[in-house]
């Protein structure tokens, strides 16, 4: 969650990290042009399954149990849905939303919250010129918006059993039958090759290897150091915060996935097909109620389920 922080300090609001503190910033800063927040509702959008997977996982709605039975009906899902629902349809912006006009929208300065990944840092900071900040007081200080916005990792619902954050991992993979070399390559991508992978892209790249036995904090700190941004390159502190990077730094450990590790391809199959995002879709375009939505989603991931075998 990227908020303003000008926006929150003047209303006396608090960090947007629960359900209820999202819901009451976003009602007490949507006026005027500003919208309380925004997010994807594009209904064949893989962004917006990922945007409102982050709610989902926040309120330990899962798409699967332990046993592997569909759990979308289930009342925390029904309360996630009705949560996102009711904040697209009653402090965002109209029409269907996704990556390009939820990021426009923030930028213009016309959004208290936005709801994205962390891939926002270098274009937030002015790095990339086809993704400028464009609000009024950017034309003078292009960073300001940067400089106003405060960054929240990690969401608690009332279902939610603890801050939880939407991410995802890569792995490597090394075949049984490989060439030794395989396995001193991955070796050596997860020690001496790591800051150089990060540096890659490092406002997305976040170290799940945070150092070493002798230094335990030696890739996070190299990560806090590296440059970013695609036409103009700056180093991440000098536009952010510690506590910024931080919370963005400190983010994987508290990932959740649906379907992660044990139901991945029903999750990818439900994910592709927009299941989700048709669903939030019918609810805020046409009214449907949360538990006509999940009654159609989960119906929609069992039909997916059955037909995966």
């Amino acid at each position: 969650m990227f908020y303003r922080k000008d926006l929150f300090a003047a209303a006396g609001l608090p960090e947007p990290k629960t359900y209820a503190d999202i819901q009451k910033a976003a009602q007490q800063l949507n006026k005027g042009k500003m919208a309380g927040i925004v997010a994807a509702t594009s209904p064949a959008d893989s962004f917006t399954q990922q945007t409102f997977e982050q709610v989902a996982v926040a309120n330990n709605c899962q798409l699967v149990d332990d046993a592997g039975n569909i759990t979308l009906t289930s009342p925390q899902c029904q309360e996630s849905f009705a949560f996102y629902a009711d904040l697209m349809k009653d402090y965002s912006v109209p029409g269907n939303q996704d990556a390009d006009t939820t990021r426009a929208t923030y930028f213009a300065g016309d959004a208290a919250m936005v709801l994205w990944s962390s891939f926002l840092l270098d274009e937030l900071a002015g790095l990339r010129n086809d993704a400028l900040p464009t609000c009024d007081q950017c034309k003078d200080d292009p960073t300001w918006l940067a400089k106003n916005t405060g960054v929240v990792a990690t969401m608690q619902g009332p279902g939610g059993s603890a801050p939880t954050a939407f991410g995802e991992i890569v792995s490597w993979n090394v075949l049984r039958d490989a060439s030794p070399k395989a396995k001193d390559f991955v070796t050596y991508m997860m020690s001496d090759g790591y800051p150089a992978w990060l540096a890659v892209s490092p406002e997305g790249k976040v170290p799940t290897r945070t150092g070493t036995a002798s230094n335990p904090k030696e890739y996070v700190d190299a990560w806090s150091k590296l440059e970013t941004g695609v036409d103009k390159k700056e180093l991440l502190s000098a536009t952010y915060p510690g506590a910024v990077l931080s919370a963005v730094a400190s983010s994987p450990a508290s990932f959740d996935r649906w379907g992660i590790p044990d139901q991945g391809q029903l999750a990818a199959a439900v994910a592709g097909q927009y299941v989700v995002p048709k669903a939030l879709a019918k609810m805020i375009n046409s009214g449907a109620t949360a538990a006509e939505a999940t009654a159609e989603a989960q119906k929609a991931a069992e039909q997916i389920k059955t037909d995966l075998g």
